[in-house]
């Protein structure tokens, strides 16, 4: 509930909520809500989750494209100033080598100059927000597609967040995605490492249309939401979701190592959890195994035993099924439940409620599994960094002692 005296979204307390079965509508669910309106002019919002609109995602998108504008000419113009003070302020070079030798040249005073401009120039941090438009949805709304990369020409790891925002009960996986973007373009210091080592794209809703209108299973026409199947033999009509999973296609090609997450909720889930694939081969399952594992460490509403992994089949509702697997590539799934989440502990469960800042955290905790999975071997991390990663007390130490579910949906 929200007005105008509270404009961020709260809780309504348990005893003002009641759930029950009702004689007068033939033994059906009821939801009834016991409120005290305070002023009659003032306009009170009612939501079953955390909704987040469409005008909210523009509004987001459009505040941080000019926060880094602003960033890039403040920092072009502060080294065009020190560039300046450097030029008064460096000695002349010796024109002749007859009275010094050629190793004097240049005195210490200019090799710091020299420092200072190849750190500025080459290395400096700066953060490259590309928005693109891939297509127009059936009423005319542009769906975003969100790069966050560093201009080096290095060749990184590359990492696609896909949120699925199909209607309006994912607007919990819509917020972590927020919280992954708040967090990767921030002036911390992890934030630049990891902008430095791995380059992000995002799609942040993929089906305005459903969030526009309300729909929660189905899209605009009243399909199933991302078929692979549905989407092959109608490629006129999702011409928008085609044309995005060639992008992945070609972003997973033209790299090493690839993680491609797709963020949705699951109404019948306490806490969050990882669904992934399950390999024959060994070595290829640990692998697969670590990102949820790290994960477990940063997240104290992640819990391992709720993880599953399942042998991919030919139709499957996933998003990156379809997009076929390169060599070096992860495919995973988080889902996030809108109700609560209990604390990862072995013992006892306490459970608590979701808020938006628990979504924003969770995106936050996902940034850090990420790094840690992804991190390059042959540089050294700051110490500032290692130590934050290090802080964070080994959770997932006994994650071989929890049995996880690894099922198989293959058709009998």
């Amino acid at each position: 509930m929200r007005n105008r005296q509270h404009p961020n979204w709260i809780r309504l307390h348990e005893d003002q909520v009641f759930y029950y079965r009702s004689q007068n509508h033939g033994q059906r669910l009821v939801l009834s809500i016991a409120f005290r309106f305070s002023c009659r002019s003032d306009d009170h919002q009612f939501a079953l989750f955390y909704p987040y609109s469409y005008t909210k995602l523009v509004n987001f998108v459009t505040r941080w494209s000019i926060e880094v504008s602003r960033r890039l000419e403040v920092g072009r113009q502060s080294r065009r100033s020190a560039k300046r003070d450097l030029q008064h302020r460096s000695p002349k070079l010796v024109a002749s080598t007859e009275s010094t030798g050629s190793d004097q040249l240049r005195t210490r005073s200019s090799l710091g100059c020299r420092k200072f401009e190849r750190y500025n120039y080459e290395t400096g941090d700066e953060v490259n927000l590309n928005v693109e438009t891939i297509g127009m949805s059936k009423l005319s709304k542009p769906i975003h597609f969100i790069s966050i990369k560093v201009s080096t020409g290095e060749r990184k790891p590359q990492v696609i967040i896909a949120c699925r925002s199909a209607g309006n009960l994912d607007g919990a996986a819509s917020l972590v995605c927020q919280g992954m973007m708040d967090y990767l373009l921030s002036d911390s210091p992890v934030a630049e490492v990891i902008r430095q080592n791995i380059d992000f794209s995002f799609v942040p809703m993929i089906d305005p249309d459903s969030v526009w209108v309300g729909n929660s299973r189905t899209d605009l026409m009243g399909q199933t939401n991302w078929c692979s199947k549905l989407v092959e033999t109608n490629r006129s009509i999702y011409s928008n979701l085609i044309k995005m999973m060639d992008i992945f296609k070609n972003i997973c090609a033209n790299c090493d190592r690839a993680v491609m997450l797709e963020l949705r909720i699951n109404l019948s889930l306490i806490g969050s959890r990882i669904c992934g694939h399950h390999y024959e081969d060994g070595l290829r399952m640990e692998q697969h195994l670590s990102f949820p594992r790290i994960l477990a460490r940063f997240a104290d509403d992640f819990y391992m035993e709720n993880c599953i992994f399942t042998r991919p089949v030919s139709v499957s509702s996933h998003l990156f099924d379809s997009v076929a697997p390169a060599k070096g590539t992860d495919r995973y799934s988080l889902e996030v439940s809108p109700f609560a989440y209990y604390k990862r502990s072995l013992t006892e469960r306490n459970y608590e409620e979701y808020g938006e800042l628990r979504y924003l955290t969770l995106g936050k905790a996902l940034v850090y599994s990420l790094l840690e999975l992804l991190k390059p071997e042959d540089k050294i991390l700051p110490h500032c960094v290692s130590e934050l990663l290090d802080s964070f007390h080994p959770r997932a130490d006994d994650i071989d002692d929890l049995l996880l579910d690894i099922k198989c949906d293959r058709p009998d």
